[in-house]
């Protein structure tokens, strides 16, 4: 349940015309175009990674999947007709988000230790800017994770 914070799941339908291999070749131009390292370990299976943690801050962020360093997309029949799923990780994204607002949080108990009150106001300062930097990032990113695939998938 907690990883759902940090993975982004999803599916897209696939025309029953097109051969999973030039699906998943058409998802692995995308994902080279988005800068990620791409896998294939089976015929119906693909997973990308970023190349490093370090590398990874210094990518293009006007890419869609700028925040996820690794994910999977597989084929999958639902009933009659044929999906593809994905499954991809921010966990860089959000271990720095996390990071920094606790470095904000610790400024916050260094206040109340000193007996100053303003200790809650720094968490709030600290939830705001981990909700707002990871969650908003995160929530433009789904939008846009979401139709790079469909885009992707339909090569419309």
């Amino acid at each position: 349940m907690w990883d759902s914070i940090w993975y982004l799941r999803g599916s897209v339908p696939i025309e029953v015309a097109v051969p999973n291999d030039e699906i998943l070749g058409r998802i692995e131009r995308w994902a080279d175009y988005e800068r990620k390292y791409v896998l294939r370990q089976a015929p119906n299976h693909t997973t990308f990674e970023a190349s490093s943690f370090w590398l990874f801050f210094v990518s293009a962020s006007w890419h869609a999947m700028a925040l996820y360093d690794k994910g999977s997309f597989w084929i999958a029949q639902d009933g009659g007709s044929r999906i593809l799923r994905y499954e991809l990780r921010s966990w860089y994204v959000f271990v720095s988000c996390l990071a920094i607002s606790s470095i904000i949080l610790s400024f916050g108990i260094g206040d109340l230790v000193h007996g100053q009150f303003e200790g809650l106001s720094i968490l709030g300062a600290a939830l705001l800017f981990f909700g707002f930097m990871y969650g908003l990032n995160v929530a433009f990113a789904k939008v846009r994770v979401a139709a790079g695939i469909k885009r992707a998938v339909t090569e419309e």
